[in-house]
Parts: C-alpha cells; structure tokens; sequence
C-alpha cells in the first residue's frame, strides 16, 4: 500500500454529487443522484469525500439512527485502490458518528472489501444473496399503500427507527401491502436506472406464500422487461425460495457486518433490505 502524501479527507458537498455517481456507476452500481438524496437532506456530517491533488477519488456516506448507524456507498476511483484512501474513508465516517454517540455501525459488504473492513475493526453478522433477472408471473393480490404504513413493522424488525431515511429513499416507489391469513406484509420498489431495485420486503412471519406474492405484485407497475434486483437475507429461507421460485437467479453473495455492539435486528422476517446507497 502506497500512501498520498497529498490526500484530503473533507465533508461531502451538493457539488460532489456528480462525481461521486459517476465513480459508483463506473463500479456497476445501480444509481442515480436519488441515491445520494438522503445524506443531502438529513445530516451531511457523517458523510466523505477523498481528494488528491484537488480532484474527488473516493466517497463513503453514513446515516444515524439513535445508537446504530449504516455505512455504505463507500467507493474509490480504480486506478488509486489499495493505497490506503477506502480505509482512511471508512475510518472517518467511523470517528465521525461515534463522536454522536453510535454504538453499532453496520454495512452491507461487497466479497472484495471485506478485508478492509475487517481491519477497521467490523465482523460478519448476515449474509445476503443478491437476486436479479425477471419475475415470470403475478402471484394473487395486493393493496397499493404508502411508506408510512411499513415504517412501523420496519422499526421492530431492525430494532431502531428508519422512518425519516425511508421516506426519502423510497420517494416514488410502489408501495404494496399483502395479507395471508394473520400474516401481513409490505413490499416497496422503484426504478433507478435501467433496473427496478426491490427493498424492504418486511412479514409479521416469514411465509414463501406472502414473500411471493409481495415480490411478483410489487414489481407489476413496472415494464416487463427491466430486470428486477433485491437483497436477500440467507437466515430466511422462505424469502430465499420464493425469489427462485418467482424465476430470479442467485448472483453472488454480500455479508452485513457490524462494528461495537451487536445489533437487534430480524432478519428472519426480513425478506428484502433496502439496497438503495446500502442503508439497510
């Protein structure tokens, strides 16, 4: 690892915005400026830049619910990896929110940077397969609702309030409730570039029937030929069966890891997170 002499850590700006899009598509994220939206409109001071000579090379932002915070969006310009800036980004953000009392700082980690974050002092919690293709048919039906009625099965799963963040990241998004007998449940989705990104997928219990009715209604407003992705927890395997099941296919593996105190969250009854900027 070669350091820079002349590497700058500061706060992210609004005028950043384009840059850093343009260094997670270059990574073949799914994004657009909504991704960033966010940060810009809650609290930019958990949020980084890296400079070099001037010029924006590496991006990481955070969010802060009460004593749990999410990390993601962490990206360095490819021709300076491995010379230190991803983890002197990390760390900042790191300092940064436990500094405003954060006691857990959770991430969803892609396979090649968990090394990284393993020095900076994270460990495995969940891990996620990530899905993508299209869902072949509708499975039963529907309600169309709104974010506000799944913030509160969002909180008890996770453990901590997300209410503000989810309002923002799924701006514009279909929002769908389904019920099963006792068993109710939500599904949020949206398009953001050329892919309909699917997440929270939230149950009161975990039941392939419900996953898959809320994973094949929710993408219904969108064209059918846009490939659809999500997230999925690999500790819910009803969740994990139904994205077969609907014809998508398993593409790799990520892993949520977790630095300081261990975190409450459900992921049992989670059948999607919100993979949009990787909060959650």
């Amino acid at each position: 690892m070669i350091p820079f002499l002349d590497l700058s850590i500061r706060n992210m700006e609004r005028r950043d915005a384009p840059k850093i899009v343009q260094m997670l598509a270059s990574q073949g994220w799914v994004v657009d400026e909504r991704i960033l939206q966010p940060y810009f409109n809650l609290d930019l001071s958990t949020s980084f830049v890296a400079e070099v000579e001037g010029r924006v090379v590496g991006c990481v932002n955070s969010l802060i619910y009460g004593e749990v915070a999410w990390l993601g969006n962490l990206v360095v310009a490819e021709p300076l990896r491995r010379r230190g800036i991803g983890t002197a980004l990390t760390m900042a953000a790191v300092k940064a929110c436990e500094s405003k009392g954060v006691r857990s700082i959770v991430l969803n980690s892609v396979p090649e940077a968990v090394t990284l974050y393993e020095r900076t002092g994270f460990r495995g919690f969940v891990q996620l397969e990530r899905f993508a293709g299209f869902v072949e048919r509708r499975v039963g039906d529907a309600e169309r609702c709104e974010v506000e009625d799944l913030t509160g099965l969002d909180a008890k799963l996770h453990g901590y309030d997300r209410s503000k963040v989810l309002h923002s990241l799924l701006d514009g998004a279909n929002v769908v409730r389904c019920r099963c007998g006792e068993n109710v449940g939500f599904a949020a989705a949206k398009m953001v570039g050329s892919k309909i990104l699917v997440g929270p997928i939230l149950t009161t219990q975990p039941e392939e029937r419900l996953y898959l009715r809320l994973l094949s209604n929710v993408v219904q407003p969108f064209p059918k030929d846009v490939h659809v992705k999500l997230e999925v927890p690999l500790i819910n395997p009803p969740a994990m069966n139904a994205c077969a099941t609907s014809g998508l296919k398993g593409t790799r593996l990520n892993l949520i890891m977790v630095r300081g105190k261990e975190i409450k969250s459900d992921y049992t009854r989670i059948g999607a997170i919100a993979s949009d900027g990787d909060l959650g």
